[in-house]
């Protein structure tokens, strides 16, 4: 399913259970971790992986931050995508992996 937000929509929010992963189309998204900001994302980059793979409640808040499109999945179709192809699923396997590990070093976000 794609989306269309404005700016300022919360997509997801630090703490919460996740229950989509979202692939940027087009625009951008800010990404906070304890009030912080910690990326900008857009076109092609995804969020959502890591509550959705490790069942663990979301690490990030992402917000709109232009006119956002996003190709939206459910759970259940995240893990069907990633059943059916292997290179999508080496590709969020690596960025849960680098997320993961710039979370657990950064002492400020512990």
């Amino acid at each position: 399913m794609t989306a269309d937000v404005k700016p300022g929509k919360v997509l997801c929010k630090e703490g919460q259970t996740g229950q989509e992963f979202f692939v940027i189309v087009d625009g951008k998204v800010q990404v906070t971790r304890k009030g912080r900001r910690v990326a900008t994302l857009s076109g092609g980059d995804f969020v959502g992986e890591i509550a959705l793979a490790t069942e663990l409640p979301r690490t990030a808040t992402v917000t709109a931050e232009t006119p956002v499109r996003l190709f939206v999945l459910t759970r259940r179709e995240f893990h069907a995508l990633l059943d059916q192809n292997p290179k999508v699923e080496r590709k969020v396997l690596r960025a849960l992996a680098r997320r993961l590990a710039e979370t657990s070093s950064d002492p400020t976000l512990a």
